[in-house]
């Protein structure tokens, strides 16, 4: 819930406000919480794309949306053509500033539909009148470029970490912004992809060779779930197996595991998120040649069982079992 613009959570929250929705107090106790525990706390707010909701609480921020026959059509992505848009996140990233002390801000970027700015006759007069007309990547890129501009003036110096289409779309970027890999959920040890074939490794290649730093989340998302042991596919990723020199490698900050909420719920987080994300954790804190399967197989299940004597319910990795002193200590949500 932002302090400076309520209506942002008050009107486009899903659900009710109580239970739907972080107050001040709430993002303060889970960063604390984590800062205890050595864990950073880094927001991000997806722009343009993804703000439907922002749009609901703050009128005239995304861009409305035109059938061809002129009717309306709902609304799209955030209107970069409004000198307002950017009034409004002056204030809002001020605000996050002041809330998330991390030196990083993830500004998002992905899955932007262009139609939508397209169809809006005020957008394409303002791209016509700055010499952009037709090119939505030129457009995109204004965009970025500004809020990159507004993330590198807070107090800080703040960075910002954008999803991998900012890259991809070809935007200006300044050096110092860090792409997310997250595209391609490939096998891990591809044997010989074509130069330019669409795999998280060719990614990683062409971000470092442009001279960007990168964060890797592609193989990692823990919410896809499949069917057998798939954290031997997490273990596997190497985020350095990539063509390549000494210096791009240098670039790759580390991996993000990722859990994205469709279908996930406080019913089934920990099963899912444990022990499967002990396995990427070990790849991200280990190096490229710790590889041995049958090991590190035994120390997962090992964990496992930890977690499930701590009350933890972390879910099964194999048919196996854990003895009987570490069940009898776990005791299910609906009680023994």
């Amino acid at each position: 819930m932002s302090s400076s613009f309520p209506a942002l959570s008050g009107k486009g929250a899903f659900g009710n406000l109580s239970s739907h929705t972080y107050s001040p107090a709430d993002v303060a106790a889970v960063i604390a919480y984590a800062r205890d525990r050595g864990i950073r706390t880094v927001p991000e707010f997806d722009t343009p794309g993804h703000s439907t909701s922002w749009g609901i609480g703050e009128p005239g921020l995304t861009t409305a949306c035109f059938n061809p026959n002129g009717t309306a059509a709902g609304t799209g992505p955030i209107d970069p053509t409004r000198n307002a848009t950017y009034t409004f996140l002056n204030a809002l990233y001020a605000e996050i500033a002041r809330v998330f002390p991390d030196d990083y801000v993830h500004i998002g970027g992905d899955e932007v539909d262009y139609s939508c700015w397209a169809s809006n006759p005020a957008v394409v007069r303002w791209m016509a009148e700055n010499g952009i007309a037709g090119n939505f990547s030129a457009l995109e890129s204004y965009y970025v470029s500004r809020v990159i501009d507004i993330v590198g003036a807070l107090p800080g110096p703040r960075h910002a970490i954008g999803w991998q289409e900012l890259f991809d779309n070809g935007l200006a970027l300044p050096p110092s912004t860090i792409v997310n890999v997250w595209k391609y959920h490939n096998l891990p040890t591809p044997k010989a992809p074509a130069p330019h074939a669409p795999t998280w490794q060719n990614e990683l290649a062409r971000v470092t060779k442009a001279g960007f730093l990168a964060v890797l989340s592609s193989p990692w998302y823990l919410n896809v779930i499949s069917y057998g042991a798939d954290w031997l596919q997490f273990y596997q990723a190497e985020p350095l197996n990539f063509t390549g020199s000494a210096e791009q490698k240098a670039l790759v900050l580390g991996g993000e595991l990722s859990m994205w909420g469709e279908w996930v719920d406080a019913t089934n987080l920990l099963s899912r998120t444990f022990p499967r994300g002990s396995a990427v954790a070990e790849r991200l804190w280990s190096t490229a040649e710790t590889t041995d399967l049958a090991d590190a197989a035994a120390r997962i299940a090992d964990m496992r069982c930890r977690l499930l004597s701590r009350g933890l319910a972390a879910g099964p990795l194999d048919p196996g079992y854990c003895p009987g002193e570490f069940v009898e200590r776990y005791v299910p949500p609906w009680g023994a």
